[in-house]
């Protein structure tokens, strides 16, 4: 059975047979385990080289694939649930308490997104995306779909028309993940892949196509305080003032960076809230996202030794920025209630072309950030024996 065909991608399937079933668990496998390194996940079987959810066998899950069987590219998960319906962790999960009226509303959510890691790059990720939601609103009658995802894939994401919201961040085994959303009211937005709406105008256009229902359930959470902040104005006049409280920044990141460059790149990020006590990396985890603090203390911890503190104006995940494929040294926690401002994966890369002299800089600040947290790791290590 066929979902639906993206241009020139071939179509989106829905796995229905077993042998669809398998390849789908393989290509989890192979990209959450192989790549991703995240070979704890208690549904793994490592002897069958499987990642298989009891959520994949539940009652309202569908599952969708690019490519066939033998030679799968990308799959996604869709579990719908009825008005009223949706289980007690889902509806906590996505702080669904801020939707006050979703009960009469089918709901969704979208999950286990993998692309093949020899074809990403493309509109495939787009075109998997597009398929679950418009077969959960069509097939399914889902009103709003909700998914998580990593810090440094937001901005992507919302290029696919997804909708950060003021949900609490989700911690998880890995580190923190933010909710996200996109409606039925908002399914334009879905074709507008290239965009980058801010979450307060994705309100507004939602607004304008949903039903008075859904107008005054989105127009409630969006007037609520935000735990996020993706408007580049905005993100810089918080770095401003967080970092910059003189003349000079205190920020070694942003040593020898103008206000004008510092300005630029707050457009290759967003700032989130992080709670105390929570794991913000993954020691052994594949992730390459860079975090510039902007509030709060964070404890360094390899093994069971905590090596460092970290605070204002320091950067997290530096060794893991530079490392292919990027595999996290350290397991870093919230000592205290924070904001980051969160750097996507590539945005050096993204610089270089137009400000080659300012990813020049930044490159060399992060060299000597590196080596000298290597250096604080190292006289700590030493005063541990």
């Amino acid at each position: 059975m066929t979902a639906g065909r993206r241009d020139d991608l071939g179509p989106v399937s829905l796995a229905q047979t077993a042998a669809e079933r398998h390849a789908v668990y393989r290509l989890r496998y192979e990209a959450y385990v192989r790549e991703l390194r995240k070979g704890s996940l208690s549904n793994v079987d490592h002897r069958a080289g499987l990642l298989h959810d009891p959520e994949d066998d539940q009652e309202g899950v569908s599952i969708l694939y690019t490519g066939t069987a033998v030679a799968m590219t990308g799959s996604v998960r869709l579990q719908v649930w009825e008005p009223g319906q949706v289980p007690e962790k889902i509806y906590e999960r996505y702080s669904l308490d801020l939707f006050h009226g979703i009960e009469a509303f089918p709901v969704a959510e979208v999950g286990r997104l993998v692309i093949r890691q020899d074809v990403r790059g493309g509109r495939l990720l787009s075109a998997l995306a597009s398929a679950a939601f418009q077969y959960g609103t069509a097939h399914r009658e889902a009103a709003i779909c909700f998914l998580y995802c990593s810090p440094g894939l937001v901005r992507a994401y919302m290029r696919l028309g997804c909708r950060p919201y003021p949900g609490f961040v989700i911690p998880n085994a890995d580190g923190i993940r933010l909710p996200m959303f996109i409606t039925s009211a908002d399914v334009i937005q879905l074709h507008a892949i290239a965009s980058r709406p801010a979450p307060r105008t994705g309100f507004q256009s939602a607004r304008d196509r949903a039903t008075p229902e859904m107008a005054r359930m989105l127009e409630e959470v969006a007037a609520l305080p935000y735990h996020y902040e993706t408007d580049p104005e905005q993100i810089w006049q918080e770095v401003r003032d967080c970092l910059q409280p003189g003349p000079q920044p205190c920020s070694r990141l942003l040593d020898g960076v103008s206000a004008e460059e510092a300005r630029l790149l707050c457009e290759h990020g967003f700032v989130m809230e992080i709670p105390a006590e929570k794991v913000v990396m993954r020691e052994g985890l594949v992730e390459r996202d860079l975090y510039l603090v902007l509030q709060g203390r964070y404890q360094v911890q390899i093994g069971d030794t905590a090596i460092i503190v970290l605070a204002e104006g320091d950067v997290l995940g530096e060794v893991s920025f530079f490392q292919n494929p990027g595999e996290r040294v350290a397991t870093i926690r919230s000592l205290t209630p924070g904001r980051v401002m969160v750097l996507e994966r590539h945005f050096v890369e993204r610089l270089i072309p137009t400000h080659p002299e300012l990813a020049c800089r930044l490159l060399l600040n992060l060299g000597r950030i590196l080596s000298s947290h290597l250096a604080m790791a190292l006289r700590a290590y030493i005063g541990e024996q």
